[in-house]
């Protein structure tokens, strides 16, 4: 399924026109996702390109992100992904309480390229160990973008925005839902 990103309110962009993200969930607890960044991709800071390694902070440059929910759970896990190919993912056990590293989740399979129009960031994540999030539950997904442009101006991107600031961990983010069963 191909879902839109919607910039905050408060935070508008003036570099990209539109955000959409390619969605698929396959068996075994495996989520492929390719975010598509349109506009003026060249007034955009992206991170440089460094060795794919799990890193703190992505959010504070442009990166894109998902967070997961079992249907019916508090806890939930955060996934950063950074054009960089830099990497995190934080396990919940309720909403903003409980951080800790997701240490079982493996690297995510990277890709980026860019045109003159679009930035494509594809990324592939196995989960079949992360706490609170088992292959055979309906997942609720929220996905989300910090995007930056070259004044270092920062727009918050997401399915769907709660009242108030930005605030990606909010229920009301978590605006998808992807089906144990099938693919999405």
């Amino acid at each position: 399924m191909r879902l839109s990103l919607i910039p905050h309110a408060e935070t508008p962009c003036t570099a990209l026109e539109s955000i959409e993200v390619q969605v698929r969930r396959e068996a075994e607890g495996v989520l492929d996702l390719h975010y598509f960044a349109h506009g003026r991709v060249g007034e955009v800071l992206w991170p440089e390109q460094v060795q794919a390694e799990r890193a703190d902070r992505l959010w504070e440059a442009s990166c894109f992100e998902a967070f997961l929910q079992a249907q019916g759970r508090k806890g939930y896990a955060e996934f950063n992904f950074s054009p960089s190919t830099r990497w995190q993912a934080y396990s919940f056990s309720a909403y903003r309480e409980g951080m800790s590293e997701a240490r079982a989740v493996a690297p995510p399979v990277t890709r980026t390229r860019m045109t003159e129009r679009t930035r494509v960031h594809h990324v592939r994540l196995s989960l079949p160990n992360v706490p609170g999030l088992p292959a055979e539950a309906d997942w609720m997904l929220g996905l989300s973008a910090v995007i930056q442009d070259a004044s270092g101006q920062k727009s918050y991107w997401a399915l769907r925005h709660p009242p108030g600031k930005p605030d990606f961990h909010h229920g009301d983010c978590f605006a998808c839902l992807l089906p144990a069963a099938g693919v999405s």
